[in-house]
């Protein structure tokens, strides 16, 4: 599966160091990670020295620019999921997807955000397939995702997820959209 990360902050912070350490747990696992990350950033200085495959994308104040820029790197790589972890990235990033015509997001919550759906993440959930990775079981219940997102991988305990069809368990690699 080929993974990319979308990460459009300057300055090295807790979110580049998920990226990072995320990215680099999926290549060990034979995932073909790409890290799409803002122009002459800290955080692309930092990875491009690394094991890591950095590619440095325009980071313009429109979402309509900053897809199209996303958009030419998700057709040239041929990704399949872009992760990321703000709205606007969202948004951007299911903008790029309608726009290269494949892929889905996950979006990463940090541990003790509450998902509010604003307006831009309904509209990103609605332009290309979404999911939601929490933390931790508590971040998903005081959340409410919308009803169309997929829980990609919060840390939940217990009995498996049941399908809607028949009250039987969904297999862990089965659907369109589910982590391996």
């Amino acid at each position: 599966m080929r993974v990319c990360f979308y990460h459009t902050a300057d300055a090295w912070s807790g979110r580049a160091r998920f990226v990072r350490d995320a990215a680099q747990a999926m290549g060990e696992r034979d995932y073909e990670v790409t890290c799409a990350l803002a122009r002459e950033s800290e955080v692309a200085r930092l990875l491009r020295d690394g094991p890591l495959e950095v590619i440095e994308v325009r980071d313009p104040p429109g979402v309509w620019r900053a897809a199209w820029a996303l958009a030419r790197v998700i057709r040239q790589r041929f990704i399949e999921v872009v992760i990321v972890q703000d709205p606007r990235e969202h948004l951007v990033a299911a903008c790029a997807i309608r726009l290269a015509d494949r892929g889905a997001v996950v979006r990463r919550l940090e541990p003790g955000t509450r998902l509010g759906v604003p307006e831009d993440s309904k509209a990103a959930g609605w332009l290309a397939a979404s999911g939601y990775l929490f933390a931790s079981e508590e971040d998903l219940r005081s959340s409410r995702p919308p009803a169309r997102a997929r829980r990609v991988g919060c840390l939940l305990r217990g009995r498996p997820p049941r399908s809607r069809h028949r009250g039987r368990p969904l297999s862990r690699g089965a659907g369109p959209g589910r982590a391996r």
